[in-house]
């Protein structure tokens, strides 16, 4: 943890420094902040630099990289048995969560005696983003470490204040807080949007229907074990011997959570309409598809999916690599086997249930694979032969490329590297000009209308076992959007777990195949969702990865070997010291993490791996020094590790 002390700063030190986003308006550094805050312009200039931490990291393009959906071609210790080990230094972050409090300790009094000049729905929703931020600070911090000290004030530099307000506190009053902060700034925030660029009501009601949903479903799936307090092996019941769930039982905490995801959900998605999709990947400039061009579009504000996004600016100087990415080899991440098998065949068929109208051609190449599915998976897996790019053909250099090629896993060159061999589109524009290196300006999305029909339709099924007309509705609009067969049940009567659970994590849950309705909720969500974050959150909030501690997961690609694509390429190497491809005695389907079997713990393995301990991040040996008065042993200092880890820096998980 960041010791408290360090972040008790001057105004003019504050941590909005440092920050890139052309919303950036920094206050004057020479005034103190009791004067600070004294209308609703200085109030928007402090909120401002918060939305840097909204939506992923660009530079990197649209990823979910180490999971079942996307891989680059190096492994990640957190698969691996013993890598991933305690970090000797803090990595527990309260400075957002500082800047918050600062504000609120000034703004607050301010605000309630009527000493701050401006419009009050205007200085409202100010408070209310913060309230946001807030908020969205605390929900990564719990998602990481579970039980997380709740602070709301400003802390002094004495150490007994400091190690006072270091203790942990159980992770679901953690999350009722976030409820709690959400709650304000549903209420204070504006009910419809200045811009699609700032927050609104609506935007702080999907978070919370994500972050209930988030911690319905951990309670859920690891209840029972040490990651949920309140039983024996909990690692916090000493230091909270009397503590309860709010809502009584576990099962009520269970369902009060869902029940809010349920709510919140609906008051979102209800009235809206999802971005229309034409079906077509456009080849010239009198073509369009909305649903495509919502993802890498500069003004993101025309599209009704949208309820937040990121917006970039070339003369400001803020830009960032999505298109560059999206039309060349989305910077050495690819699409594994695993995600390309979950895509449904257009009549909502499995493909291993494909019928004779609706037929799935196999896996020999990729325009097989991808013939007949769901239209998402035209859209947004790419296929050799496509025109990527018929705007600003003359640009002159850039980073991708016009007409897409065969997937270039043959080399190992940055950004150009097709790893799995399967590539994304998503970020696409047909404008060359946004394609040169880190220097687009399309925008980002943060947050979309459909997160909350996906949200709901799940939240109802784990919290009542059936699915309600609305979720039922709000599913088939998905469906119809993709051009699939809205006939839910047909596809949940031909779904077969035992082929699923083979490559779908999702599949899982807690060491246990879950049921086909809940698996295609799963899938659904999985399909609509892909590449923008989501799938490590999801995969960890449903347990779904206990399973590898005894069956290895191996990460598949294209199927290289016995295939069409095999005579795609000239130098495929995989005997020497330095292989670019995996062996055909591995099998068909190229093994991105396998390549090179040398000193390579996944080949040891026999796959991918797991402890139980890695679903939760371990606390920092430096934590436990910072917060005891002790030389060593630090015993008296208040915090606890997380389940199955020690406080030895560099030792792996007992479990």
């Amino acid at each position: 943890m960041k010791h408290l002390a360090y972040i008790t700063i001057l105004f003019a030190s504050s941590v909005l420094c440092g920050c890139n986003d052309f919303l950036d308006v920094v206050p004057p550094s020479n005034i103190p902040p009791e004067e600070y805050f004294a209308d609703e312009s200085q109030l928007q200039a402090f909120t401002m630099p918060m939305y840097n931490s909204l939506g992923q990291f660009t530079d990197y393009g649209y990823n979910d990289n180490y999971t079942d959906n996307q891989v680059d071609r190096n492994y990640n210790n957190i698969y691996t048995t013993d890598l991933y080990r305690v970090p000797e230094w803090s990595n527990m972050d309260f400075t957002w969560i500082y800047d918050t409090n600062f504000f609120f300790n000034y703004v607050i009094p301010k605000w309630k005696a009527g000493a701050i000049m401006g419009d009050e729905s205007n200085i409202r929703h100010y408070i209310g983003e913060m309230y946001f931020f807030r908020a969205w600070f605390y929900f990564g911090q719990m998602k990481q470490f579970g039980d997380f000290p709740i602070i709301t004030t400003l802390p002094t530099d004495d150490k007994d204040d400091l190690i006072a307000a270091s203790e942990r506190v159980p992770m679901p009053d953690v999350a009722r807080f976030i409820v709690s902060d959400l709650d304000s700034a549903i209420l204070m925030m504006k009910a419809t949007p200045i811009s699609k660029n700032r927050l609104y009501s609506k935007t702080a009601q999907l978070l919370k229907s994500r972050v209930c949903l988030y911690m319905g479903t951990w309670l859920k799936y690891f209840a029972g074990t040490p990651f949920v307090p309140g039983n024996e092996e909990w690692p916090g019941k000493d230091r909270h011997p009397d503590w309860q769930f709010k809502a009584g039982t576990i099962e009520d905490e269970i369902n009060w959570f869902l029940d809010e995801a349920i709510e919140a959900a609906a008051a979102v998605a209800e009235g809206t309409t999802l971005t229309p999709n034409s079906g077509i990947i456009p080849q010239n400039a009198s073509e369009h598809n909305d649903y495509l061009e919502m993802y890498g579009a500069k003004d993101l504000s025309q599209y009704d999916d949208i309820l937040l996004y990121k917006a970039f600016s070339e003369s400001l100087g803020i830009t960032n690599a999505n298109a560059q990415h999206a039309a060349g080899g989305n910077a050495g991440l690819g699409i594994t086997r695993s995600l390309v098998d979950a895509y449904l065949m257009a009549d909502g068929r499995p493909r291993y249930a494909s019928s004779s109208d609706c037929p799935y051609m196999g896996d020999n190449s990729i325009a097989d694979v991808i013939t007949n599915r769901d239209n998402r998976m035209y859209l947004f897996v790419k296929q050799p032969g496509q025109l990527n790019g018929y705007v600003n053909e003359s640009e002159g250099e850039n980073e991708g490329n016009k007409v897409e090629p065969i997937p270039a896993i043959d080399i190992t060159t940055w950004g150009k590297s097709y790893s799995t061999g399967y590539a994304c589109r998503k970020g696409w524009t047909p404008d060359m000009h946004q394609w040169r290196l880190n220097n687009s300006e399309t925008g980002f999305p943060v947050f979309r209308v459909v997160e909350a029909y996906l949200n709901y339709m799940e939240a109802y099924y784990e919290r009542y076992g059936n699915l309600d007309s609305k979720a039922t509705d709000f599913w088939q609009q998905i469906r119809r959007r993709a051009k699939v067969s809205d006939d839910i049940q047909t596809t949940i009567s031909l779904t077969d777990m035992q082929i699923e659970s083979e490559q779908d994590l999702g599949a899982w849950s807690a060491g246990r195949i879950i049921d086909p309705t809940l698996f295609n909720i799963r899938r659904e969500r999985r399909i609509e969702l892909m590449l923008e974050g989501f799938r490590k959150d999801d995969l960890y909030r449903w347990r779904s990865l206990d399973q590898l501690k005894s069956h290895p997961y191996k990460v598949q690609g294209i199927k290289l070997w016995n295939s069409d694509m095999t005579s795609w390429y000239n130098d495929l190497d995989y005997t020497s010291a330095s292989p670019n491809v995996s062996a055909p005695d591995d099998g068909d389907y190229l093994l991105p993490l396998e390549i090179v079997k040398a000193n390579n713990p996944i080949v040891t393995q026999g796959g991918l791996v797991w402890n139980m301990a890695h679903y939760l991040t371990p606390l920092g040996a430096d934590e436990f020094r910072k917060t005891s008065y002790q030389a060593s042993g630090f015993t008296d200092s208040p915090l606890y590790q997380n389940p199955y880890w020690g406080r030895r820096a560099n030792y792996p998980a007992e479990y």
